[in-house]
């Protein structure tokens, strides 16, 4: 069976709504499929564990499977019948050979960009983002919020946060040319009062226990550079909007720009996996490595979503969400331009 991500999503709501609880949802799969929901379920919450309930069964083909046990378990479940009803209603209109709407269906959550702007937008962000170098030691990427300040990871710099005068450097425009010559770029140190504002990384991160960082554990830091580079422009931190929290939804496409292992700029994509319970991290499949740690993340339109900031729970890649450290920001009375 396949389902386009609409009906991915109607199938998740009738899932959490017939099964209220881990423990229902445990035993339905495990005396109707036979399978054992701990082996694959990260989380006993519903928000979490019902997901990726779908996405193990949408990548082993077996969705049909678990309709089908889910109906079996509880018959008389509305939303579950309402579900089967709607993906019958869908399958006439494909007998009937209706291919446009069929595509429509398909690709509803999908997107469309414009070559050029596209690559415009990559190019820009590409001469914003750098390597951060401590003691002429690679720790991390980051990259331009506004002419003169950078943002990375708090765990990058800690260990220098009590000095007045760190040997921190900021490099840009460390990449592989076409010619297949490495541009060593150009570097920049700190500047006065280099320290805007930071926010700690929380225990959370380096246990796997299921706690959750605090809401004012972002492991961010905002650091002050001696030039304003109005000639290479800075990421832009977005607007707040009804529809922004789509960008953190299961499925959805995530590029980060980063230097691994302190290598030149390199570019990596793959799909979300979708936010923590408390809304304090991202998790994703996009591929990072050491010194990746304070890269930009992005949509597939190339906005920012995300700081990327370590693994979670020892399975995924993970960020803290933007719109998260803005508020905190917000809270904190912390303007720049």
């Amino acid at each position: 069976m396949i389902l386009t991500h609409k009906q991915k999503e109607q199938f998740k709501d009738a899932l959490k709504a017939a099964f209220y609880n881990y423990n229902l949802l445990e035993q339905m799969l495990y005396f109707k499929l036979g399978k054992n929901l701990d082996e694959f379920a990260s989380s006993k919450a519903l928000d979490t564990c019902v997901p990726e309930l779908i996405r193990k069964a949408d990548a082993e083909n077996w969705l049909d499977e678990l309709l089908r046990g889910a109906r079996e378990q509880i018959s008389g479940n509305v939303p579950l019948k309402k579900f089967e009803e709607s993906l019958s209603s869908f399958n006439k209109l494909l007998v009937k050979g209706d291919i446009n709407n069929f595509e429509a269906k398909i690709k509803e959550h999908q997107q469309f960009f414009d070559i050029d702007k596209w690559l415009n937008k990559l190019i820009n962000i590409e001469k914003q983002v750098c390597k951060i170098e401590i003691n002429n030691r690679i720790v991390g990427t980051g990259f331009l919020i506004a002419h003169d300040i950078v943002m990375t990871n708090y765990h990058v710099v800690k260990d220098v946060l009590i000095e007045k005068n760190p040997n921190i450097s900021v490099r840009f425009d460390y990449k592989i040319q076409n010619d297949n010559v490495v541009n060593q770029g150009i570097t920049y140190k700190l500047g006065d009062n280099w320290l805007i504002d930071h926010s700690q990384y929380s225990s959370a991160d380096l246990q796997n226990d299921g706690s959750l960082p605090k809401e004012d554990e972002l492991d961010y830091a905002l650091l002050r550079i001696t030039t304003k580079l109005t000639d290479r422009g800075f990421i832009e931190i977005p607007q707040a909007n009804s529809n922004f929290n789509d960008n953190y939804l299961p499925e959805r496409p995530l590029f980060i720009i980063q230097h691994p292992e302190g290598n030149p700029m390199k570019i990596a994509f793959d799909l979300s996996i979708g936010l923590n319970e408390n809304q304090t991290r991202l998790k994703y499949k996009t591929y990072t490595e050491g010194g990746s740690s304070g890269s930009p993340c992005f949509n597939g339109n190339l906005d920012l979503i995300a700081l990327h900031h370590c693994g979670i729970e020892f399975k995924y890649n993970g960020g803290v969400p933007i719109n998260v450290i803005k508020n905190l920001l917000t809270d904190r009375n912390i303007k720049f331009e």
